[in-house]
């Protein structure tokens, strides 16, 4: 017996040898690999890389001209209708002064309604349209403290009641 193997069984055993003709060479030294990109190739790459870009700087600058033409035209077109919109609301919004106007003032005789003390307010020779002070906008405003015209309304009705007290 040899270490608890019984000796039969210890001859039947054969040792692993290396193959037929051997094993390979092992390769030991530092294996240099060939270079993908050489200079000429990356020459290539950046050129083809910078007509790329400016292409698409050409495609990108002549679609933003177009929009800008096109929104340039659309912002002439509605102009006017922006104008003729807001000149209207102006004119609605005097119209309501002129009628507050007359709602408070009819019960005092022989007041006429746009005009103070016999003679328009707006009189000139011409007869053209003049813009009325932004004061006379806001006056019968219900301006609160958070409204933009509250410190020019209180402003001028300060100074007007400090006239009257005189």
């Amino acid at each position: 017996r040899v270490h608890g193997v019984p000796f039969k069984m210890a001859s039947q055993f054969r040792q692993e040898m290396p193959p037929p003709g051997g094993y390979q060479a092992v390769e030991w030294a530092k294996q240099i690999s060939g270079r993908k990109f050489n200079g000429y190739k990356v020459f290539g790459l950046i050129v083809t890389s910078k007509i790329l870009a400016y292409t698409y700087y050409r495609y990108h600058l002549a679609n933003k001209k177009r929009e800008y033409l096109e929104m340039n035209d659309a912002r002439i077109a509605v102009t006017p209708l922006y104008l003729a919109e807001s000149d209207r609301a102006y004119l609605k919004h005097l119209r309501a002064i002129r009628d507050e106007e007359a709602d408070l003032m009819k019960n005092v005789p022989g007041w006429e309604v746009g005009k103070l003390d016999g003679k328009e307010v707006y009189h000139n020779v011409r007869e053209r349209f003049i813009m009325p002070e932004q004061i006379e906008m806001v006056w019968h405003s219900k301006s609160t403290k958070s409204d933009i015209a509250y410190p020019i309304v209180r402003y001028f009705k300060s100074k007007l009641a400090q006239r009257n007290a005189e």
